[in-house]
């Protein structure tokens, strides 16, 4: 009721209560846990996500807000560089709600982002041997015999 008044305060702290009376209401977990992703608070809610599913493991609402909140830390941890982490949060997001779209696509970026850097990497060590193989080169091409480096061989 006050949720839908958009009184987060208020409808927070009778969840709280009704929590305190009663551990297992799953219902009121799985609120806080809505409020707290509201609120941008993504460890906290999927901490009451959580908590709402160990109370009952088949609660579809919770599985599938644990997902999205998953898969929007993956998303924060990833803008923050923590690649492995971000991937991290997809699967566990997929454990969860196996055909949630935006994890799976999330998952597809981030396995992108990963083969571009592989790319980029081999593609500077690439770039640093022909840099070295245009220095022999014109080594090479100023002496009859190279007897600088380990080529030892005859050019021209």
């Amino acid at each position: 009721m006050y949720s839908e008044r958009r009184e987060f305060d208020l409808a927070m702290s009778h969840y709280q209560l009704a929590v305190a009376r009663n551990p297992t209401y799953v219902e009121a977990l799985c609120y806080i846990g809505v409020i707290y992703k509201n609120s941008g608070e993504l460890r906290l809610s999927i901490e009451y996500y959580e908590r709402a599913l160990r109370a009952n493991p088949n609660f579809s609402i919770a599985q599938s807000n644990l997902s999205i909140a998953m898969t929007d830390m993956g998303t924060a941890v990833k803008n923050e560089g923590r690649l492995e982490e971000g991937i991290s949060y997809y699967k566990r997001a997929l454990h969860h709600h196996s055909r949630y779209p935006a994890a799976w696509y999330n998952l597809g970026q981030n396995n992108n982002t990963e083969r571009r850097l592989a790319v980029w990497r081999a593609s500077e060590s690439v770039s640093s041997i022909n840099a070295t193989c245009f220095k022999l080169s014109a080594h090479h091409a100023s002496r009859s015999v190279c007897n600088l480096c380990p080529c030892r061989r005859r050019v021209r």
